[in-house]
C-alpha cells in the first residue's frame, strides 16, 4: 500500500516544467506526490502495445514512466533551481512480477511508480525507480543514470537541430502550442503507437531492420525544440527486434515473451531527420532455477541502434518464451 504522504503532498506540472524539458505528450505520469520519506509517487498509465511480451505493461513503456519519474526527482535535488536536460544514458530494469496475482489490480489501466532516492554529483544524476499496483504488489525495477546539461549547454551543443525544426515546421504540422493539454487533446498520442520495423532480414542468429528517418511528429514532447526519439521508445524498438528474431529463430508466427532483465547504454540523440536501423544477435542461452517448479531456459540477446555509421544505443537482455 502507499506511504503515509504529507498533508499537501502533490507537486504541480507547471512546477516540474520550471526545472525539466519534457512535456506532454511524452510525460504521461499524473498525480504527483512526495512522501513523508521523499519518496515521489506518481500515477502511471497504461497506453503502448505490449508487442511480444506477457506483462501487465511493456518494458520500455515501464522505463518511460520510471525515467521521467526519476528525472524529476533529480530536478528537485538540483540545488540548481533552472531548467535543464536530464538524458538517461544508463540504465538497468528488472521484472519482479510480470502479472499481479489479482489481474483486477491494474483493471483500470493504472499503475503507481516510485523514486526512493535521487542524487545529483556534478553532471550526472542517478535514480533509484520501480513500479507497483495499486494494492502495493511491485512489478518491476530501474536504477537509471542521467547526463544533465543546463538549458544553455543544450542549446549551444545542439542548435544545429533546433534550426532544422524550424525548416520543418514551414512545412510541418507540428504542434508547438504554448497550451500542453490543448495540444496533447488535438494530436493522437504517438507514444500508444507500435511502428513496424521495415526491411527486416534475418540469417541465423543475427537481425537487421530500418526504422525509417525519425519524424518530428514521433517525439512529441522530447523535446519540443530539439524533437529527439526518446530512449525508452527506442528500447521499445529494441526490444522488438529481439522478440522479431526469437520468433524467426523458433519458427513462430507468434509467441509470447516475458522479458527478465536489460541493461540499457544511450551514445547519442536520435534527432528528426536521422535515419535508424536497428540489429539483433541471439548470444546463447542458459538454464535458470526455479525454486517453484522446473528449470526455465532463458535467451539472451544483444541489440544495437545506428544512424549510419553512428551508435545511437544498446541494450542486453535476458527473456523466457512464455508460449
Amino acid at each position: 500500500m502507499m506511504r503515509a504522504m504529507l498533508s499537501d503532498p502533490r507537486l504541480h506540472e507547471d512546477e516540474l516544467f520550471e526545472l525539466i524539458e519534457v512535456r506532454p505528450p511524452y510525460f504521461a505520469i499524473e498525480d504527483i506526490c512526495r512522501l513523508q520519506d521523499g519518496t515521489l509517487v506518481a500515477t502511471v498509465p497504461v497506453e503502448q502495445a505490449l508487442g511480444d511480451e506477457d506483462a501487465a505493461i511493456s518494458s520500455a513503456e515501464a522505463g518511460r514512466h520510471l525515467a521521467i519519474l526519476g528525472s524529476c526527482a533529480a530536478a528537485l535535488a538540483n540545488p540548481e533551481r533552472t531548467k535543464h536536460f536530464y538524458l538517461a544514458y544508463e540504465a538497468n530494469f528488472k521484472w519482479r512480477n510480470h502479472q499481479p496475482t489479482n489481474p483486477e489490480h491494474v483493471g483500470d489501466g493504472r499503475l503507481v511508480g516510485y523514486c526512493g532516492r535521487a542524487q545529483i554529483n556534478g553532471r550526472i544524476a542517478t535514480a533509484t525507480t520501480w513500479l507497483e499496483t495499486k494494492q502495493g504488489e511491485r512489478l518491476c525495477e530501474l536504477e537509471v543514470a542521467y547526463k544533465v546539461l543546463s538549458s544553455g549547454a543544450f542549446e549551444a551543443i545542439f542548435s544545429a537541430h533546433e534550426k532544422e525544426l524550424r525548416r520543418q515546421r514551414r512545412s510541418s504540422s507540428l504542434i508547438l502550442a504554448p497550451d500542453l493539454q490543448a495540444a496533447k487533446d488535438r494530436r493522437r498520442n504517438p507514444y500508444a503507437a507500435e511502428p513496424p520495423l521495415t526491411d527486416v532480414e534475418i540469417e541465423g542468429d543475427r537481425l537487421s531492420a530500418s526504422l525509417g528517418v525519425v519524424q518530428a511528429e514521433q517525439c512529441m514532447g522530447h523535446f519540443p525544440r530539439f524533437p529527439a526519439l526518446p530512449v525508452a521508445i527506442l528500447a521499445y524498438d529494441l526490444i522488438r527486434s529481439a522478440t522479431t528474431l526469437c520468433r524467426a529463430r523458433r519458427g513462430y508466427d507468434r509467441l509470447r515473451v516475458r522479458l527478465d532483465e536489460a541493461s540499457l547504454r544511450a551514445d547519442n540523440l536520435p534527432f528528426a531527420g536521422m535515419p535508424l536501423g536497428v540489429r539483433a544477435e541471439f548470444l546463447g542461452q542458459e538454464v535458470v532455477d526455479q525454486p517453484d517448479g522446473p528449470n526455465a531456459l532463458r535467451e539472451l540477446y544483444r541489440c544495437e541502434a545506428l544512424s549510419g555509421a553512428v551508435p545511437i544505443g544498446a541494450i542486453n537482455l535476458s527473456l523466457f518464451v512464455a508460449t
